[in-house]
């Protein structure tokens, strides 16, 4: 490439936005429906009742549930199995059953408001006006702002932090920018570092990616507090009352009620981590776009290390699983973008296996009554998760195919999705 060829044109992040909110969208409906569900079996649990001696009294299979319906009325025994169920263990009424994710959405929507008011608390924070007499860096940082951003961010230094680096939170309509106290001391000695971070704070404003990040962190507080926690608890306590009983015939249920939780935690973690990630990334972009001076930051970096085979894997796993990309993974984006917009193959499979646990949730709400229910509902239940994946793969595959537009370059094939077809490691040939 010489001087006169600068090649193709970067991707516009104002086009091709990061893709959060279908990512968040996918982590909420997997939060709502995995809410309900387990705190359904912990009120089940905890209820006195037994229905299997009324599906056995009708002719029922008690150890598939999930034909039991049909079978309730191919024998003409639902009539019968109504009444013993509503004597002998009748089902968890509906508010209870919505009482759960209400309260985990109401606790993260509070938490999204109080969390910027508890990082802006004295002791931890003051504001910039306070320390800066002469108001330069004020001057400086809307000068920054000025066409950027709708609105400047309340300002606020940390007088303990003592890196050049600084954070953006609160919410899009009320944005934060907290400046850390070396980032504030390097503002005469070092002003194109100064520019650089704050140019990339900024960019999380320009983006409007503030409230939804912390709507993320919200929901994952909230969910780990008021649902795995009594889950687990109960799990616990029921493993604990069969081990005593000497009954090994629950051992393999049992241990589904400990393994579900943290096979959910991890999902969520995960996608949690990607919306993170991702925002950093598209803040990047921006700030280059605006000719933030990235470079000389990140020059000082550590360069990255060659390891061997096991230890680039476990670096792999650790990628997946941080809220901050490394920096030379940013560094790496910058000069080529394409694993923004590719259809990444973890993704993919996060999609499935999200749609996967949310059909098994949203179908564990209608097992109470699936001696009332038409066939036809457990088909309409399975349809939410198969309008997921149809939509979350779309989104994927629009954006690639955008990227690809805008480099000049041949887009992925639909049958290739997800395999790295981008890097020729997929073997589908399409």
């Amino acid at each position: 490439m010489t001087a006169a060829d600068p090649g193709p044109p970067a991707p516009d992040e104002r086009i091709l936005r990061a893709g959060t909110n279908a990512r968040f969208a996918l982590l909420l409906v997997l939060l709502v429906a995995s809410s309900g569900a387990m705190l359904l079996a912990v009120l089940a649990g905890l209820r006195d009742g037994d229905s299997i001696g009324c599906l056995l009294a009708a002719g029922a299979d008690a150890d598939h549930p999930f034909e039991a319906g049909s079978a309730l009325r191919r024998t003409g025994q639902a009539l019968a199995y109504l009444p013993c169920v509503a004597q002998y263990d009748p089902p968890v009424p509906w508010w209870q059953i919505l009482t759960g994710p209400a309260v985990v959405l109401l606790v993260a929507a509070a938490t999204t408001v109080l969390l910027p008011r508890w990082k802006e608390r004295p002791g931890r924070c003051v504001r910039l006006e306070l320390i800066d007499g002469t108001g330069a860096i004020s001057a400086r940082i809307r000068d920054l702002a000025a066409g950027r951003v709708d609105r400047v961010p309340a300002l606020f230094v940390a007088p303990a932090a003592l890196s050049r680096s600084g954070a953006v939170f609160g919410t899009d309509r009320s944005p934060r920018l907290r400046l850390n106290a070396g980032l504030v001391a390097c503002r005469d000695t070092d002003p194109r570092t100064f520019d650089a971070v704050v140019l990339h704070e900024l960019g999380h404003v320009a983006n409007r990616d503030l409230t939804i990040t912390y709507a993320t962190v919200a929901l994952w507080r909230a969910f780990l507090v008021l649902v795995v926690c009594p889950y687990l608890v109960f799990s616990a306590w029921l493993a604990s009352v069969f081990i005593t009983s000497g009954s090994g015939s629950f051992a393999a249920p049992v241990a589904r009620f400990l393994i579900l939780p943290l096979v959910i935690a991890v999902v969520l973690y995960v996608v949690r981590a990607d919306v993170l990630r991702s925002r950093e990334l598209h803040a990047d972009l921006t700030a280059r776009r605006w000719g933030a001076p990235l470079g000389h930051v990140w020059a000082a970096m550590p360069a990255r290390a060659g390891h061997g085979r096991v230890r680039r894997w476990a670096g792999a796993v650790a990628d997946r699983v941080r809220t901050h990309p490394k920096w030379e993974v940013r560094r790496d984006a910058l000069a080529d973008p394409a694993p923004l917009f590719s259809v990444s193959a973890l993704l993919m499979f996060l999609i499935g296996v999200i749609a996967t646990l949310t059909n098994v949730h949203l179908i564990s709400y209608l097992l109470p009554r699936l001696g009332m229910l038409s066939g036809w509902v457990g088909q309409a239940v399975g349809a939410l998760p198969a309008v997921m994946v149809s939509v979350s793969a779309s989104v994927l595959m629009w954006r690639a195919a955008a990227w690809a537009a805008v480099r000049d370059r041949r887009p992925p094939p639909a049958c290739a999705a997800g395999c790295g077809w981008e890097r020729g490691w997929c073997p589908v040939r399409c």
